[in-house]
């Protein structure tokens, strides 16, 4: 007679068996019946439904007396005509050149400025015979807050050389004062709000001469505009508070670091500078 087993009794078998069930995804018991998962969901739900509105609604503590803390405005100004005009009347009525970095540090009509660090004021001699304006502020300029820095202030050095100056002889500025956010050049709308600052600045330190470096610079600031290389090297006149100056454009130090081959250019017009220099003295 035939002895009858089951799979329990061979244990090894058994071990197979819920082995080939866990890689197919059965990793729990079932039970002999099914189950209904939703209507136990449906019941879950129902219970809370009950219990929510037994409960009595919590009504909110009344608020402490004292001074409320004020929600923050948000002053990321959209630059438009107003504030270009706000930028000539604030600009106009400062003094001396500490009254216009003062202005310019509080002017918040452009939204340059909420981006930057700080604000690139101008640096150097009041009274220097020769004025420098450069592009917008870069990572350098921003980081050590001077027109300019880094490379671009060893290049420039080397520039004034040429002229028989040191960079304390002149006056420096940036034609933007803020950093713009990812180097993207300022906006046409930008560039008149931030120039009644610059111009002030011009309008006081009274140079004979302005060297204009970079596209930015010479674009925002003289009438001829165009690509720095069609322009540099072109004499423009420019008349600032009714104080004539002689503006001379060229390429700037840290595009001449990116294109070093570009230096005999900018070599050329500093010799036309320092003749010109030269001459009137």
């Amino acid at each position: 007679m035939t002895e009858d087993k089951t799979i329990t009794d061979h244990p090894v078998h058994l071990q197979e068996l819920l082995a080939w069930y866990a890689d197919a995804g059965l990793d729990y018991a079932m039970d002999d019946a099914p189950v209904d998962r939703f209507a136990e969901a449906k019941a879950a739900a129902e219970a809370r439904k009950v219990s929510s509105t037994e409960k009595p609604m919590e009504q909110p503590s009344p608020p402490k007396p004292g001074p409320q803390k004020q929600a923050t405005p948000n002053r990321q100004a959209i630059p438009n005509q107003q504030a270009v005009a706000d930028a000539q009347r604030v600009a106009s009525q400062a003094d001396d050149l500490a009254a216009v970095k003062y202005a310019l540090e509080g002017f918040e009509g452009c939204n340059l400025r909420f981006a930057s660090k700080v604000t690139v004021f101008g640096t150097g001699d009041p009274n220097a015979s020769l004025m420098i304006i450069g592009d917008p502020p870069g990572r350098d300029e921003e980081e050590e807050n001077t027109p300019f820095a880094g490379g671009a202030l060893t290049m420039l050095g080397g520039m004034l050389s040429v002229l028989g100056l040191e960079i304390e002889q002149t006056y420096c500025a940036p034609v933007i004062p803020w950093r713009p956010a990812g180097g993207v050049p300022p906006t046409p709308l930008q560039m008149q709000i931030c120039l009644p600052f610059v111009r002030r600045q011009i309008a006081l330190v009274k140079p004979r001469f302005l060297l204009v470096m970079g596209e930015t610079a010479t674009n925002g600031l003289l009438p001829n505009k165009g690509n720095i290389l069609s322009t540099r090297g072109k004499w423009q006149d420019m008349v600032e508070n009714q104080h004539t100056m002689a503006a001379l454009p060229t390429l700037s130090p840290r595009y001449l670091l990116k294109v070093p081959a570009q230096k005999r250019f900018a070599f050329n017009d500093l010799l036309a500078l320092k003749d010109r220099m030269n001459g009137a003295r």
